[in-house]
């Protein structure tokens, strides 16, 4: 095996961790075959001869998953259907990229097509991590992803540089990495849609649940009961350094150092419509640590984190020259020990906010954020849609507080629906003219 990639994590001015992985020489093309296997084991066996067409393992002749991924990875392009079932790894070995042991390596485009999340499972059975996307564009989609254990990062999946993953409808959980990325480290561009993260993902570093140095989209998506080294961990939900985009998501009981549920060190980082709700950093930052990079937040809620007493910044932390930008969102809640604290450092408010403990931060002049009052917010539940959500309860004045021409979304477009997919504006407050809600929850009429 030659040619190395490496992946480097600035933690900081005075933390680097370089994580170095290698990867196989890259085969001659192939025109894709466009075949369909059909797994019709559980065993882990390799397939007797890739690239004939026929998924066939030794020694049983059945279609295993892993002969059937070695076949996908020799002709390219194909579908591997898992029927319902656990698919547990068993062939010891690390750090080789041709399937012959430890994880499952995807080199071709595939679509792998499980029975739904409850159904298949993907068990790496504590000898290496599950998945590595080594190359091509890989679709999965209703399968479980557990037990993967990595020494260095990317517990459950390792998406290399170039790699492209798009995970719909899947759980991720009960893995472990030494450094980064306990349930996914991505390198390359990974997109999850209505896909659980959580729970007992760990790292020993950074990312509890992701760690990001790529691109990555999260749409309708959970992010849950992750945790990073309490002791010296970044962002028990995300560590992240690239583009992020997040849509219709929730980071509920996450937990780390510093972030508990985000710790954004030099990325961008845009949230929409989503809600992080009693996540816990034990040093700074309960919800978001933003440590020199962007934060951009429409229409976001921010609720009942926090951090313990002597720590700092139960909900949002900027630091390091970082850029904080809120547009409509709502925090509140959040605590240091018993003490309010929603923000420290400079923030920039862009209209129709609601703080509730701001003392801890600076703002700049905006006539239309609320300061100082409650908003009523009732607690995580689920109130429908993908993701659990907080409601506003009645009498808030974070409802039908924002005129419909300023309810826009992060590319300045009219905002139509809230996290969990009901119609804004909506009349709220009953008094027959709508007007859009303070955060991701939209009360109905």
């Amino acid at each position: 095996m030659q040619g190395k990639w490496t992946i480097a994590f600035s933690l900081g001015a005075a933390l680097l961790l370089a994580c170095t992985f290698t990867q196989a020489n890259a085969a001659p093309p192939r025109a894709p075959s466009s075949a369909t296997f059909t797994v019709n084991s559980v065993l882990d066996e390799v397939d007797a001869n890739p690239g004939d067409g026929n998924c066939t393992s030794t020694p049983s002749k059945k279609c295993t998953l892993r002969a059937a991924i070695m076949e996908n990875n020799a002709l390219g392009g194909n579908t591997i259907v898992a029927p319902a079932g656990k698919y547990i790894l068993s062939i010891a070995g690390q750090n080789e990229d041709n399937d012959a042991s430890g994880d499952l390596d995807i080199t071709a485009n595939l679509v792998l097509k499980g029975a739904g999340a409850a159904k298949t499972t993907i068990d790496a059975n504590s000898l290496d991590r599950v998945l590595h996307l080594v190359s091509g564009k890989t679709k999965i989609s209703g399968i479980t992803i557990t037990n993967g254990v990595a020494p260095t990062s990317g517990g459950g999946v390792l998406v290399a540089s170039g790699a492209k993953l798009t995970l719909n409808n899947g759980v991720v959980t009960g893995n472990v990495a030494t450094f980064t990325g306990g349930g996914i480290l991505n390198a390359g561009t990974l997109t999850l849609k209505r896909t659980t993260v959580g729970t007992g993902n760990y790292s020993g570093l950074a990312g509890g649940g992701i760690g990001n140095q790529g691109t990555l989209k999260l749409i309708k998506s959970f992010v849950t009961s992750n945790s990073a080294n309490f002791n010296a961990g970044y962002g028990g939900g995300l560590y992240n350094e690239g583009p992020v985009f997040i849509n219709a998501s929730t980071f509920f009981h996450d937990e780390s150092n510093e972030g508990g549920a985000i710790r954004n060190s030099g990325g961008t980082i845009t949230l929409l419509n989503s809600t992080l709700a009693a996540n816990t950093a034990y040093v700074e930052g309960g919800a978001i640590y933003n440590a020199g990079g962007t934060l951009n937040l429409f229409n976001v809620t921010i609720a009942e984190n926090g951090a313990p007493s002597g720590a700092s910044a139960g909900g949002i932390l900027n630091t390091g020259g970082g850029m904080v930008h809120l547009k409509n969102s709502l925090l509140d809640l959040n605590r240091v020990g018993v003490v309010s604290d929603d923000c420290e450092g400079v923030l920039n408010s862009q209209g129709y906010n609601l703080i509730f403990g701001a003392s801890g931060c600076t703002l700049n002049a905006d006539a239309t954020t609320i300061l100082g009052i409650s908003s009523g917010i009732g607690g995580i539940a689920n109130n429908g849609g993908p993701t659990p959500t907080e409601a506003l309860q009645s009498g808030s004045v974070a409802i039908d507080y924002i005129p419909v021409a300023k309810c826009t979304e992060n590319q300045n477009k009219s905002l139509r629906q809230d996290q969990r997919g009901k119609p804004r504006p909506a009349d709220g407050d009953g008094n027959g003219k709508p007007k859009c809600d303070i955060g991701a929850y939209e009360v109905q009429p």
